[in-house]
């Protein structure tokens, strides 16, 4: 028997002397021959120490070599620390040319789009989850900001990239960050590895994975410090400390959770929104909060996106990112051009509210123009400017019909 096997389709990871595993991969090869199967001897990698192993018996002698300190499974570095930093600052770098690539596109609001699902940490997710605190991740967010200043073409202060971080309908933009997601997301892949214990790994080596129930700790040194972490931030409350705490007793698998990560995480999404409203020092700024958290706040992402003509020019989209992150939008206060007295600050609010000039008209025409060429699309028939009640001397109209 070996002390751990698992297979997923044709991919297959085992464990144990090496001497057992020569056995099991002849027994393994001759079994596959008998339903027209074939290993492939040059595409298995034999991870040990290879100056303390010397020669592999005669069945994996065509085996790939790793050395023990330096080795990767599907993707996820699990040599040691030093090695598996090497691994991070590569996939980081890699994905900060991709973040670059997508933040310099010409329309802008596709190149916040394709930022908040293609070039946000969940392109690292499986890294927060496998590695946790051996890394600080502060990197991950450094490149990730620079990135979205990039896209809206100014620096963001640390009040709205706090705002920038808070969820969608919370007046954020819904970009998370890898310090903070890190702990939670490993210790929550901790929990699901220790569930999976019992179906991969032999009962008698269960311990390395379970911890030792008859010493009462823990043998994995990153979850402790995953952990730490978390207890040391003093954000979340105690029923999630609580929580975590339960899926880590020594000796004992935690239940299955099929959406751990997530329920964990709702928490740290609700802190984020409240860290941007005790950011907000203005009563102007928190009324912005507010507005932005009520229905259809979100259209960030959510709305109808056509592109080209009919659609918000980049130019327009990224004032409208401004005013909903409480960035200026001119470079300095300036008389109103309409209406000829009011001063407009560089927020720009009074350009909103202004009831003189052809502002007013062509800010109305659009959006009820906008409204129509969505409705012909849903198929239906609208009508423009109709008389509320023909022949019946008003002059009142309906917009759209």
């Amino acid at each position: 028997d070996l002390p751990a096997a698992g297979f997923y389709l044709d991919d297959g990871c085992l464990l144990g002397d090496v001497d057992a595993l020569a056995t099991w991969y002849e027994a393994f090869g001759e079994a596959a021959a008998e339903v027209g199967l074939q290993v492939a001897p040059a595409k298995c990698e034999l991870v040990a120490d290879h100056a303390a192993l010397g020669e592999p018996p005669p069945a994996l002698a065509n085996a790939l070599r790793v050395p023990l300190r330096d080795w990767e499974l599907l993707g996820v570095p699990c040599g040691d620390d030093e090695s598996v930093r090497a691994h991070i600052a590569r996939v980081l770098a890699t994905l900060a040319r991709k973040q670059r690539a997508i933040a310099t596109l010409p329309d802008r609001h596709l190149a916040l789009c394709l930022l908040r699902y293609c070039g946000d940490h969940g392109c690292i997710m499986h890294l927060l989850r496998a590695c946790g605190p051996v890394e600080d991740w502060s990197a991950a967010d450094r490149q990730l900001r620079s990135a979205v200043e990039l896209a809206l073409t100014t620096p963001l202060p640390e009040a709205a990239w706090l705002q920038a971080l808070a969820p969608e309908n919370g007046g954020g933009l819904g970009f998370s960050s890898a310090v903070e997601l890190h702990a939670i997301a490993h210790l929550a892949a901790d929990a699901d590895a220790r569930v999976l214990a019992g179906h991969l790994v032999h009962p008698l080596h269960s311990r390395l994975v379970l911890g030792d129930a008859a010493e009462g700790e823990m043998l994995d040194c990153r979850s402790a410090a995953a952990c730490a972490t978390l207890e040391s931030a003093n954000l979340f409350s105690e029923d999630l400390l609580t929580e975590v705490a339960s899926s880590r007793r020594p000796g004992v698998a935690p239940a299955a959770c099929r959406h751990r990560q997530k329920g964990w995480s709702l928490e740290l999404r609700a802190l984020r929104r409240d860290r941007a409203f005790a950011a907000a020092s203005s009563p102007a700024d928190q009324a912005r909060l507010r507005s932005l958290c009520s229905q259809g706040a979100s259209w960030l992402y959510g709305s109808f996106y056509a592109g080209g003509e009919g659609w918000l020019s980049s130019a327009t989209f990224l004032v409208a990112l401004r005013l909903r992150l409480g960035l200026p939008v001119l470079p300095a206060p300036r008389t109103c051009a309409a209406c000829g007295t009011a001063e407009v600050c560089i927020h720009g609010h009074h350009a909103l509210s202004c009831m003189h000039g052809r502002m007013r008209t062509s800010a109305h025409d659009a959006l009820r123009d906008l409204l129509a060429r969505l409705a012909r699309e849903a198929l239906f028939s609208p009508s423009l400017e109709e008389y509320v009640f023909r022949g019946m001397g008003t002059k009142k109209r309906m917009d759209l019909v």
